[in-house]
């Protein structure tokens, strides 16, 4: 029983295996035709026929007008910085030649002018005293030099004398004196032996011996006492009023050296040093006056006025564009206006011109003396002539140049300012019988891309592979200079 069970699995896992197989396999040829029969048909090229036409080539542009005649006012003060507006003409004031645009804050440059006079004043009192000062150093400079040479040669003069007489003489002086009171008390002592020498001979003495004796005695007496005072005097002299002078006269004679070299150095320094200062006083002076006249300038600067008639704006023209400041109402009272930034602009408001930017990918197409037309933003129903006068040679910013257009305004555009926008229309090219074909038509040689072809139909279902010239381009149009004509029919685009 089991072996039979068995048997029957086996044979259902064979029967599993080729039904299997019969499904992966390919479909029956019916199918596959079928298959074949819902895919797209390939599409055949059309038949384009070749027409003469106008073609036309336009370049649409933004433009801004702009004055071609205008005055910006700065300011360039050279000294002062302080720029606070009182009033100033409102945007858009029609003003004449000479009429007052703005009225600045005046009171502190006139307070530092007036300051700046003063300094002048004390100034040029202090070069007159310095000149009488200096002349006065350059007379007795010459004379103190003298004076000291003098000095000088007395010191050395007595330094000598003293020590070839003075010193010698106080010397033989003071020796003198001492042997001079020695002297007087020998002669004192003898003269008192020989009197009582006599007298002691006489059995009485008289009273006016004794007299004569006493006053003896007494100049003894004297004479020993002068002669102690006298060797005192002598001591003193030798060991300490000597040696004392002679220290006094050699430091007096140091001195002297040291005051003569001193004089020589100091004096003419002086002297150079007083011609400083006085120049120095000068070039201070003359610098202050270069500045009291930069006050002046920048002062005289200050009265704002316009130098040309027309319509004042505020702000300084770019291409066209108007900047009003850095926030509204910029040049109201109390506002600073920024040395060397125009703030404003005198505009006449006619001739005007164009200002706009091309695209680089269009700069070609442009170039001076191609025609168009502008219609103003402001005037819709306006359309004015425009021819271009310039193309920038180089680009103003990435990928776009300047151009300058003129346009001729008549009495509709009366209402046209500078600063207001419009649209530019340029046709660079315009052919009246030019033969144009779809661009896809034209296949490019892959081997050289200056070699163009067409597809012309000969007979249906057959075309032959022609080589023409092109010309322009523009919205997906070709022209055909050479290669066809009108009539001919082509595919419109080269076959696959």
């Amino acid at each position: 029983m089991k072996l039979h069970l068995f048997r029957v699995i086996c044979c259902l896992v064979v029967l599993a295996v080729s039904l299997s197989a019969a499904i992966s396999a390919e479909p029956p040829a019916a199918a596959k035709d079928a298959k074949e029969a819902a895919k797209p048909a390939p599409s055949t090229p059309t038949v384009h026929t070749v027409k003469k036409g106008t073609m036309k080539i336009e370049v649409s542009l933004d433009g801004v007008f702009e004055a071609q005649s205008t005055a910006e006012i700065l300011l360039r003060p050279e000294t002062w910085a302080t720029l606070k507006v009182i009033k100033a003409v409102e945007h858009g004031t029609e003003v004449k030649k000479g009429d007052l645009l703005v009225s600045l804050d005046l009171d502190k440059i006139d307070r530092a002018i007036g300051d700046l006079r003063r300094e002048h004043v004390a100034a040029d009192v202090a070069i007159k005293l310095a000149q009488q000062a200096l002349a006065t150093l350059q007379q007795t400079t010459p004379m103190d030099m003298a004076a000291a040479q003098r000095a000088y040669d007395e010191a050395k003069e007595l330094t000598q004398y003293y020590f070839k007489v003075t010193r010698p003489m106080s010397i033989k002086s003071a020796e003198r004196s001492l042997q001079s009171a020695q002297f007087s008390l020998e002669y004192a002592e003898e003269e008192l032996r020989q009197l009582e020498k006599m007298y002691k001979a006489d059995d009485i003495t008289e009273e006016t011996e004794e007299i004569i004796l006493t006053r003896t005695r007494r100049s003894v007496d004297s004479a020993r006492y002068y002669l102690e005072r006298t060797k005192l005097n002598h001591e003193r002299t030798m060991k300490v009023m000597i040696p004392r002078r002679d220290v006094t006269v050699k430091e007096a004679d140091r001195r002297a050296d040291f005051a003569l070299a001193g004089s020589k150095t100091a004096l003419p320094l002086a002297l150079q040093k007083a011609q400083m200062d006085m120049q120095t006083l000068t070039i201070t002076r003359q610098r202050s006056e270069e500045k009291l006249q930069k006050l002046l300038a920048d002062r005289a600067a200050m009265t704002i006025t316009a130098p040309v008639g027309g319509i004042v704006y505020h702000g300084k023209a770019v291409r066209g564009k108007f900047s009003a400041g850095s926030k509204p109402g910029g040049l109201k009272r109390g506002a600073s206006i920024t040395a060397g930034d125009v703030f404003m602009t005198i505009v006449k408001p006619r001739p005007v011109l164009i200002r706009t930017m091309v695209a680089e990918k269009d700069v070609s197409k442009v170039a001076a003396n191609v025609k168009g037309t502008v219609v103003p933003t402001a005037l819709p129903d306006v359309k004015l002539t425009a021819i271009v006068q310039s193309v920038g040679a180089v680009p103003m910013s990435t990928g776009s140049f300047d151009v300058r257009i003129s346009v001729a305004a008549d009495a509709a555009a009366d209402a046209i300012m500078p600063g207001m926008t419009c649209k530019v229309k340029l046709v660079p090219f315009e052919k009246k019988d030019a033969i144009t074909v779809p661009a896809k038509a034209v296949e490019t040689d892959e081997a050289d891309d200056a070699k163009h072809y067409v597809y012309v139909v000969v007979e249906k279902d057959k075309s032959d592979k022609r080589e023409v010239t092109i010309g322009k381009r523009t919205n997906g149009q070709v022209e055909i200079v050479k290669g066809l004509s009108e009539g001919d029919k082509i595919l419109s685009e080269p076959p696959k």
